[in-house]
């Protein structure tokens, strides 16, 4: 056989291969595309790295022939830019888990509820407002809050408006 006869069939076993690669990648797209579970997408992701590795080795075996064959330069980036494009769509595919990891883990993050602020309600003789105000007032002071907050929390405690002399 020729060296172009062997070169011939050196890529169209190479296709042969790539074909496969892109079915399992197919599979792969159509999963996410389903919303598949996680544990699926990577057992197919594990299918698409058993197919690319084949891949790999006849590029390179491929790479080789032309480089001992002293064939066009041309020929040997061709052969360069296959394999890139093929090693493209696999990172794309490892960063799509990562991606709908990280998508889960947000998801799963605990909810804490916290109750509504029910502030104390003064219901008892008017004239024990004031020291109801000055207790409340240290209670509240004793952690650092804003003035505005604090009148606003006492007025919202009155139950009856106290009386105006």
């Amino acid at each position: 056989m020729g060296v172009q006869e062997d070169l011939d069939t050196l890529k169209r076993e190479r296709a042969t291969i790539k074909g496969k690669f892109t079915r399992k990648v197919t599979l792969y797209k159509e999963g996410v595309n389903r919303g598949d579970n996680l544990s699926v997408l990577k057992a197919n992701y594990e299918e698409v790295l058993e197919a690319f590795e084949p891949l790999e080795r006849k590029n390179e075996v491929l790479i080789n022939f032309i480089c001992d064959n002293n064939l066009d330069d041309t020929l040997e980036q061709e052969a360069q830019q296959y394999i890139l494009d093929s090693e493209r769509v696999k990172n794309a595919l490892r960063a799509e888990i990562g991606k709908i990891e990280n998508d889960q883990k947000a998801t799963n993050k605990p909810q804490v509820k916290l109750r509504k602020f029910e502030p104390p309600k003064f219901e008892g003789n008017l004239r024990d407002y004031p020291t109801f105000k000055e207790d409340y007032k240290n209670l509240v002071t004793s952690r650092p809050l804003c003035m505005v907050l604090i009148h606003m929390l006492l007025k919202c405690v009155l139950v009856v408006k106290p009386f105006r002399q």
